[in-house]
């Protein structure tokens, strides 16, 4: 709907300056002559397509760098204005611009707050339509190959799929071997990337975990509690030597006792 109501907008503007020329070779046809008429007219109208051309240019640059990715709601309806931008895009500056700002957002959102896998397909998909529609720019070639072989390095480090490291090597190869790039710092980037990819495309396994040792029982602390000592009292009788039951040890000590108070009691005399 937006890019249908674009091209509405801009049929109606071409048509209503044709109008305009029209009436304008009406009036002037006779003081100009007929030949000299359309050739003023066709040079109006190339001057009003290269300056709606321009015009619509700012305007679609402006739009794309006022784009905002905080939320997740601002960055869905941004990068469904990007994608009406590239197809739409009739002029190279405009499709590169959006494009590139595709990529880098989708990028810098892959790695916001954890890993977001779904980013790094869209970013993969703005870099490798610029390798298609701009094959003649050497740097932005070169760093968009170094942008892919990263993405691939990203997903490797989500899955351990090895297959991201074959991708990964073929885009720095193409980096490293192009004759285009040859004496770059990105051919030099790219060769030392190639020596390090064994260690970055490498499957951590992780040791299972030591068995807990088994722990010896824990002391039993000793209590402050001493136990009385159990005492067996025993008696004489003339079959021997008889243990003294409860009974009779009670009714032996309370006897004592009743002696123990019938005895008078010693009391110190004051001396003469």
């Amino acid at each position: 709907m937006k890019t249908e109501r674009r091209h509405e907008l801009k049929t109606n503007e071409l048509g209503a300056f044709l109008l305009d020329a029209n009436d304008w070779a009406k009036k002037n046809a006779t003081q100009l002559g007929t030949g000299v008429a359309i050739v003023v007219l066709a040079l109006l109208a190339i001057r009003f397509i290269q300056t709606s051309r321009d015009r619509s240019t700012d305007d679609a640059m402006v739009s794309i760098a006022g784009l905002s990715f905080v939320t997740p709601d601002e960055a869905a309806a941004s990068f469904d204005t990007l994608e009406d931008v590239i197809h739409d895009a009739g002029d190279d500056k405009v499709k590169l611009s959006a494009l590139l700002r595709k990529g880098r957002a989708a990028m810098s959102l892959s790695m916001s707050d954890g890993f977001h896998p779904e980013y790094l397909d869209r970013a993969e998909a703005a870099y490798s339509e610029l390798l298609r529609s701009f094959p003649g720019h050497m740097p932005m070639i070169a760093s968009t190959l170094g942008v892919l072989a990263t993405i691939e390095e990203s997903r490797f480090a989500d899955d351990e799929n090895m297959a991201h490291r074959k991708a990964a090597e073929a885009y720095l190869k193409r980096l490293r071997d192009d004759a285009q790039f040859k004496g770059t710092p990105f051919q030099t980037d790219a060769a030392q990337r190639l020596q390090g990819l064994d260690r970055v495309f490498q499957v951590v396994v992780l040791a299972e975990p030591l068995p807990k040792p088994e722990l010896p029982p824990a002391p039993v602390a000793p209590t402050d509690a001493t136990p009385e000592p159990v005492v067996q009292r025993f008696k004489i009788t003339p079959d021997g030597m008889v243990p003294v039951t409860d009974d009779e040890a009670a009714a032996t000590a309370e006897e004592r006792d009743q002696d123990n108070k019938s005895e008078p009691q010693e009391t110190d005399a004051p001396a003469p």
